[in-house]
This record gives C-alpha cells, sequence and structure tokens, in this order.
C-alpha cells in the first residue's frame, strides 16, 4: 500500500483520482444520454434504469462511490466531503437543467415545480445507492424507478 500511496501523494489524491475516473467511466456519458434523449420520460428512466445497473452490477461493492464513499467521515477528511457533494451537485444541476428543457419543449407542463422535481429525482439517486449498498435487489430498485417515472407521463 505504501507505494499506491506514493503514486498519488497521499489518500486525499488518489480517493480524488478515484473519483475522477468513477466520474468520467460512469456518470460522464449517463449524463450526456440525459441530455440528448430527446423525449424527458425515456431520458429519465433510462438515466435511472443506468443508476441501478450501476448500483447493484458490482458485488459485493455495491451502491456508489460519488454518493457513498465519503460519508461519516473526520474533520480532517472534511475536503474528501466537499469533494464528492461537488459530483453530487453537479448531477442535482443536470437534472434541473434537463427539467427545465422538457418545460421549453412543453414535454412537461411549465406548472411543473422544477426544484421539487429535481430535488425529488436527486433524492432518489442518493436514495437508490445507500439501498444498494444496503443489499437491495435490482428489481426493489427498478420497481421504485416505475414510480418516479410516472409525474413525467402526465401533464401536472
Amino acid at each position: 500500500m505504501p507505494s499506491l500511496f506514493k503514486a498519488f501523494g497521499d489518500k486525499e489524491r488518489l480517493f480524488k483520482s478515484a473519483t475522477d475516473f468513477y466520474w468520467d467511466t460512469y456518470y460522464v456519458p449517463m449524463l450526456a444520454d440525459l441530455e440528448t434523449t430527446p423525449n424527458v420520460e425515456e431520458a429519465f428512466k433510462f438515466l435511472l434504469e443506468s443508476l441501478v445497473d450501476l448500483y447493484t452490477a458490482h458485488a459485493p461493492m455495491r451502491g456508489c462511490l460519488i454518493i457513498t464513499g465519503a460519508t461519516n467521515c473526520t474533520p480532517q477528511n472534511a475536503a474528501v466531503v466537499t469533494w464528492t457533494a461537488q459530483y453530487r451537485d453537479r448531477i442535482q444541476s443536470a437534472i434541473h437543467g434537463r427539467l427545465a428543457r422538457a418545460v421549453s419543449e412543453k414535454q412537461i407542463s411549465s406548472s411543473l415545480l422544477l426544484s421539487m422535481f429535481a430535488e425529488f429525482y436527486g433524492t432518489l439517486i442518493v436514495g437508490m445507492a445507500t439501498r444498494a449498498r444496503d443489499n437491495a435487489t435490482t428489481d426493489m430498485l427498478l420497481s421504485t424507478v416505475s414510480l418516479a417515472i410516472e409525474p413525467l407521463e402526465i401533464d401536472i
């Protein structure tokens, strides 16, 4: 292990490198698909189903490095907590942006409360990662996705 830390300088830089790689490998393509999929329902369904796959595929390391990788840290690790929070903020911004675009394209009603729904989907994503870490099955999480897409299917 000392040679691994030597290559990155310290544990914090190693963790940051790992989260950068994780982000680029998994989240960048999924968030790109969220943005480029024309239909908002399909975009969110694909995003949420892809996240379920990601969160449940790598047993025993289930969950998400960005969401659950830096929880319950000591004050000395505050920079790592801030680091992962910035990634989660990016996810939240992408969700809000996609919903705003759906309103402007008249795919969903302008009366849809964007901030509320963006918070709902962001919270769902965090919850799915946590439940996957706690051994929720793929089917359990996919049933949640089905419920989460319903508001996008009706004109609110």
